[in-house]
């Protein structure tokens, strides 16, 4: 498997990508699907990014990030790269409780235990199954020491950023695609924990991407948080806020690509790509050498509402190091044609303030997840 891993590094080493100047990317255009996210009437079928594989790298992947009424915190992702006659399946499962304590399974799956519908959203890995549509999906896993039963209804309707493309070559073979299948939605059902039951109730964020490009020329860094009013707050409005971005390489042009969404009481409140952010507080900590932002200041505009805060991490839970899965030698071999992709899973807090349209001003405090990556 290291000797697969290894041939595919080399071969994207080598492959020639197109270079993009400023003037070729497009980044989520159709500015009236931003400043208007109510009127979008996406399907199911819209989202299925069936896309054939380009000569690149690429990949696709199924996303699920979300905190219960409980404090415990999740992430779910199904996914798969290709590369010429290479490529896998992956799932990972992240669990963190109130008190830190962890739940992490990172694996590759062997194609014979996939099955993938071409018409619906359909994923099934031996026992563990992903589907649904429109909002509406079920979420089966079945592993050693964890499982679960997962509902996911969602508050608000699929959705996409702009036209849901970013454009970063002339001949639009670089890209990437991006739809978000659950805005914000409810969670129920059950997660069993290495043996103890848990009440799946909460929230939930979901999306979808679709990845085209050259493994030499990762996006780094590549920012993600999401915070959710919890449970105890519900006497209250409720709020959510989302924030995807990633910086592109150099080669492309080295622009942001910047996806923000605020929502109040299962409603949009607004949907922008403009936003101001700010990083601070760079330190290692715990199980990093690596040092990486604590807090992410951010103020954005939009639909009547200004929204000015930040999300503040507290804890450092996982920390995904591509290179550490490789023996020494095969390390030192790739490090010699690829810098090194890692990603910090962190848990925090959204906390700011939003003035609304009608001029009250409402007070934030939305706990969540952060993840930060960066190829070093």
């Amino acid at each position: 498997m290291l000797r697969k891993h290894l041939v595919l590094l080399v071969l994207a080493a080598v492959m020639q990508t197109p270079v993009a100047g400023a003037e070729d990317v497009r980044i989520f255009e159709h500015p009236q699907n931003w400043a208007h996210p109510e009127q979008i009437r996406l399907t199911e079928a819209d989202l299925l990014f069936n896309d054939p594989f380009t000569k690149l790298f690429g990949s696709r992947a199924f996303h699920f990030l979300g905190r219960l009424d409980n404090g415990i915190q999740f992430v779910i992702n199904v996914f798969r790269w290709e590369y010429a006659f290479l490529g896998g399946w992956g799932m990972s499962v992240l669990i963190v409780e109130p008190d830190g304590s962890t739940y992490i399974c990172e694996q590759r799956i062997p194609d014979r235990e996939v099955s993938v519908a071409e018409d619906r959203f359909s994923i099934r890995i031996g026992s563990s199954s992903f589907e649904g549509a429109d909002g509406c999906y079920r979420v089966r896993i079945d592993q050693q020491d964890f499982s679960c039963d997962l509902r996911v209804r969602s508050l608000l309707p699929l959705w996409q950023p702009g036209d849901g493309y970013a454009y970063l070559s002339r001949d639009r073979k670089v890209y990437m695609r991006l739809g978000v299948h659950c805005p914000w939605a409810l969670t129920s059902g059950s997660m069993v924990i290495r043996g103890r039951w848990i009440s799946a109730s909460g929230q939930c964020y979901g999306d979808r991407s679709r990845h085209s490009y050259s493994i030499s020329k990762m996006s780094s860094p590549t920012l993600a948080f999401r915070g959710f009013t919890p449970a105890e707050q519900e006497g209250g409005q409720r709020w959510f806020v989302s924030l995807l971005q990633y910086t592109i390489h150099p080669s492309y042009g080295s622009t942001d690509i910047p996806i923000l969404i605020l929502a109040r009481d299962g409603q949009w409140a607004f949907t922008t790509k403009e936003y101001t952010l700010e990083t601070r507080d760079l330190r290692a900590e715990g199980i990093s050498s690596l040092a990486f932002p604590h807090r992410f200041q951010l103020r954005a505009s939009g639909n009547g509402y200004l929204l000015q805060g930040c999300f503040v991490v507290t804890e450092l839970y996982h920390l995904t190091d591509i290179f550490a899965e490789l023996s020494p030698f095969f390390r030192s071999l790739v490090s010699l044609f690829f810098k090194r992709p890692v990603i910090f899973r962190t848990v925090g807090y959204f906390q700011g303030t939003v003035i609304c349209p009608d001029g009250s001003v409402q007070q934030l405090y939305l706990p969540g997840q952060c993840e930060y990556s960066i190829v070093d």
